[in-house]
């Protein structure tokens, strides 16, 4: 019966975060990652329990910005796996034989996944042994920002300056703004639109963090908005900002 499933289904859910909290005593070291198929089985409950939450199996790039955005919605920045296939030989092609091709995947590409995946905590995959030396530069530098964002992440909070959108609209850009006070990180994505992107923030300041060098993209600030320009379809990039006080 109903009931009767249901209850079951409780005694097994209080089971599993008991036997994860016995693993924190006797381990306290260990950090526990909720992989829950996707995010499917991530609640407060699970989130307490464990250091990290993978936010999606999704192994298409330009679709996981829409994931990425919605799981900040429901969890903190430094509890977010984030899936990054800088080089992705996907789970098909690797087990029904098609051979990795580096030469599918520009340096853009690299910049792309790792713009989302810094928006939470990057899990790197794919055939990152692959890449090239500009490649794996961008990878290296990814890597080392993520580690100095840390703990500016575990203090910020995420805004969405465009709200949310479907991952079948490509035409959509998407934003997150994680912010601490006056502090904030602003990431940008355009997948197939437009390169003008107008965001609803008023900010003093703004510098390209990631991508460093060699990676043009235009913010242009005015006393009402913020306009990005980003140079081609399906290119991101990470801002440092800094946001206008209002008068009290």
């Amino acid at each position: 019966c109903v009931d009767g499933g249901g209850y079951e289904v409780t005694r097994h859910a209080r089971a599993v975060r008991a036997f994860y909290r016995s693993l924190q005593q006797e381990f306290p070291d260990l950090l526990l990652e909720n992989c829950a198929s996707g995010a499917m089985r991530c609640d407060e409950g699970m989130l307490a329990l464990c250091g990290l939450q993978s936010t999606s199996d999704q192994e298409i790039a330009q679709n996981y910005p829409s994931d990425a955005v919605g799981a900040l919605a429901c969890m903190p920045s430094e509890l977010a796996g984030i899936w990054a296939y800088p080089y992705p030989h996907t789970f098909v092609e690797f087990f029904t034989g098609v051979p990795f091709d580096a030469a599918k995947f520009s340096e853009e590409s690299v910049v792309f996944n790792l713009v989302t995946a810094l928006a939470g905590t990057p899990c790197l995959s794919g055939r990152t042994d692959g890449m090239n030396a500009a490649a794996k530069a961008l990878l290296k530098e990814a890597v080392a920002l993520h580690k100095q964002l840390r703990a500016f992440k575990a203090r910020a909070l995420p805004y969405f300056p465009l709200g949310w959108a479907h991952i079948c609209e490509k035409e959509r850009p998407q934003a997150l703004l994680l912010a601490d006070g006056l502090q904030g990180l602003l990431f940008v994505w355009r997948r197939q639109g437009g390169e003008r992107i107008e965001l609803p923030l008023r900010l003093d300041s703004a510098r390209q963090l990631y991508p460093a060098d060699g990676f043009a993209s235009e913010v242009v600030l005015s006393d009402t908005q913020t306009i990005v320009r980003l140079p081609h379809t399906d290119c991101a990039r990470l801002y440092r900002v800094t946001l206008r006080r209002e008068p009290e």
